[in-house]
């Protein structure tokens, strides 16, 4: 054998692979909320989306009734209040709501 072999013993790797594990383990619970904090934004945009289809579609058949509809398995409840001549609409969707006021 040689005096000055050059290279990784059996212990670099194992505490190599331990410290890249420490830093996955960090990082794999960060990686899932920030995925959560997408799909919620998604939904928050998707529920204005549809509150805003929904007040046009009032607004041009003047029918300012409540209504429910699915969109993408979720079921939202769209509903039309008048507060001293301005017009408040809100959307309810997995106990979450959102409203827009004239």
């Amino acid at each position: 054998m040689l005096k000055n072999e050059k290279g990784f013993t059996l212990l670099d790797g194992i505490i190599s692979f331990s410290l890249l594990l420490l830093v996955a383990s960090m990082l794999f619970p960060l990686l899932f909320r920030m995925l959560d904090a997408l799909n919620e934004g998604k939904k928050e945009l998707a529920a204005y989306r549809l509150l805003y289809e929904q007040v046009e579609e009032s607004v041009r058949l003047n029918d300012w009734r409540d209504r429910r509809m699915i969109s993408r398995n979720i079921e939202y409840e769209f509903t039309f209040q008048d507060l001293r001549g301005k017009k408040k609409a809100c959307v309810s969707y997995e106990g979450k709501t959102a409203c827009m006021e004239q």
